[in-house]
């Protein structure tokens, strides 16, 4: 095994698109919804290569279904699994809030060197069965990235970043069908707001809406917060836009930042999809005061050049 590439971000900030147009250039390992199941065993990854038959596994790849046993996913229980201190036992009030640091945050140091190397081993076996030198791997919220090189210290992490508007809308959707627990969990995560985001947002906002349009700032400020913590060269952002409507430009650079090639499966692979900016649903699926408030709450600071304004 040579390294891992790391996507991160928001959610619903086109994270798991990024993950899968780069799972199909052949050269990454990945976390597979079976592997999530059964996080110690890497030899369950031999189930992969199927992706790599001649003829057919490119194929197959486009036709698979996010619920397949072998497509990518973004492995959380995998993860929390094979390291412990990867996400804390929510509304846990032992943990120590911080204005700079997200709830229940821990670090590398949380660790022991037992777990690091039975970690370590676990990957490498993935990535052995799976025939590959690299490993694929999707989260998101918390930034990790200090905790995470202290396990897999050549570490590279991609951020995807999307309009704040567009995830707010999208975030909100999938709060209210019961698929993200945010909605209970509102109040717990606001302590880990800035005092100043805190008392905006209670007395201008207050709705679940606004609540993930402050969410999106909160996670790109602690990534970018956390991204100086490791090298310059381990860190790099590119827009869910870039993704979607140039993809192949995009790949390009995302591959030469992780340092391989960029290669014509990726191409084949864009070729069978239809990649559609849904950046624009917000507009037409809000009343006019919901999207003047997202506008507010977005269009402030560094976060302003983040966003779709030429539309």
């Amino acid at each position: 095994m040579k390294g891992l590439l790391f996507i991160i971000g928001c959610p619903r900030s086109g994270k798991t698109t990024t993950q899968d147009i780069l799972a199909s250039s052949g050269r990454f390992a990945w976390i597979s919804n079976i592997q999530d199941s059964y996080p110690h065993f890497g030899f369950i990854s031999v189930l992969n290569r199927k992706y790599d038959i001649p003829l057919f596994g490119l194929k197959a790849y486009s036709k698979k279904r996010r619920t397949d046993l072998t497509a990518p996913i973004q492995g959380n229980d995998f993860w929390k699994n094979n390291l412990p201190s990867f996400e804390v036992k929510r509304f846990d009030e032992a943990v120590p809030l911080k204005e700079r640091d997200p709830p229940g945050l821990k670090t590398g140091k949380n660790l022991s060197d037992k777990n690091k190397e039975r970690t370590r081993k676990v990957v490498k076996d993935i990535c052995k069965w799976q025939g590959k030198e690299h490993l694929l791997s999707e989260y998101a919220l918390w930034s990790r990235m200090n905790f995470l090189s202290e396990v897999f210290p050549d570490s590279k992490f991609l951020h995807v970043i999307r309009d704040g508007r567009a995830v707010a809308h999208d975030y909100r959707k999938m709060i209210e069908r019961g698929i993200y627990p945010e909605k209970k969990e509102m109040n717990w995560w606001i302590k880990g707001w800035s005092k100043h985001w805190k008392e905006e947002f209670e007395e201008k906002y207050g709705s679940l809406l606004t609540f993930c349009a402050f969410q999106w700032k909160f996670v790109i400020k602690m990534i970018r917060e956390d991204s100086k913590n490791i090298p310059d060269h381990s860190y790099k952002e590119v827009k869910y836009r870039d993704v979607v409507e140039k993809p192949q430009k995009t790949f390009r650079s995302i591959l030469d930042f992780y340092g391989i090639e960029y290669n014509e499966r990726i191409n084949r692979y864009l070729n069978s999809k239809d990649l559609d900016n849904m950046n624009h649903l917000w507009k037409s699926e809000l009343e006019k005061s919901q999207k003047d408030k997202l506008n507010r709450i977005t269009q402030k600071g560094e976060y302003e050049e983040l966003l779709d304004l030429s539309e």
